[in-house]
């Protein structure tokens, strides 16, 4: 087992455009340790736990004793740390690296390393290796319709495609719903805390108290009040970010916002939202 001195992960996964942004907001208000601002793009635990996998030889498609930090940024351009200096070094010396930066959190009392995760596959191929209770994920879902309209103006506002997007809308739709249903079963089979991004929006309070006492923090009036507060949108870096002009009217976008052609697709693929309980 990995020692990370009484710290604990804390993986937020979800699609993109799925609002985690919103959740890691309210993550670091709770007290959780979050590199960085908004979008919270820093993914110093995903590499320690990379790099630990390249240490026993578990990834299989490169010579793991050569591979360097610089080689896993070139090969994945979204894995990125705070820790890293020098690209040069051993990736296997990685982990250490940062097994000795959660022993400095847990000195100053932070016990939550919070962070978006990519993918399902680490945060499985982890649960092995970190001891119980040291891996605590937050599981996300979206209404798949209102996560394919984030992505394709998301895309457009930015001017290139992203999130799966290759052009074929049919295509990135079935790959929306088929890792949502991933996530339901994730959630059934791994001690987590699954929400939904329209349940923050309705009623934050609720779904905050629920994420604090999952994480084993103490909730009161007063934190949830400030973290409530904490998500609300304010600086020009969170415009930028949403496709909506407010939090409360990303809820249900696809019933008024999907053009013809995207409710077609929506429509084809009913038998895919079909086995996502909450979005029948």
């Amino acid at each position: 087992m990995l020692d990370l001195h009484g710290v604990s992960i804390v993986p937020l996964v979800s699609y993109g455009r799925s609002g985690s942004t919103v959740f890691m907001k309210a993550l670091k208000a709770l007290g959780c340790s979050v590199h960085g601002g908004a979008p919270y793009e820093d993914r110093t635990c995903q590499m320690a736990l990379l790099s630990h996998l390249a240490g026993l030889g578990g990834l299989s498609s490169i010579h793991d004793s050569a591979l360097s930090v610089g080689d896993v940024l070139a090969k994945n351009a979204f894995f990125n740390s705070h820790l890293i200096s020098v690209g040069s070094s051993p990736f296997v010396e990685f982990f250490p690296h940062f097994s000795a930066f959660a022993k400095q959190l847990a000195e100053t009392g932070t016990s939550l390393i919070a962070e978006k995760f990519i993918g399902v596959d680490l945060l499985q191929a982890s649960v092995g290796f970190l001891p119980n209770g040291q891996l605590r994920p937050i599981l996300l879902q979206r209404d798949p319709r209102d996560i394919f309209l984030s992505v394709k103006g998301f895309n457009a506002k930015r001017g290139y495609r992203s999130f799966n997007d290759v052009g074929d809308d049919e295509m990135l739709f079935r790959i929306i719903c088929a890792f949502a249903r991933q996530l339901q079963v994730i959630s059934s089979n791994l001690e987590s805390c699954l929400v939904f991004y329209e349940d923050l929006v309705k009623s934050p309070s609720v779904v905050i108290d629920s994420i604090a006492r999952f994480l084993g923090i103490e909730s009161s009036a007063d934190l949830i009040a400030e973290t409530v507060s904490a998500i609300q949108p304010r600086s020009e870096s969170d415009l930028q970010h949403m496709t909506s002009n407010s939090i409360s009217s990303t809820v249900k976008r696809w019933e008024t916002q999907a053009s013809p052609e995207y409710r077609a697709i929506f429509e084809k693929h009913d038998d895919k939202l079909s086995s996502i309980s909450r979005y029948v």
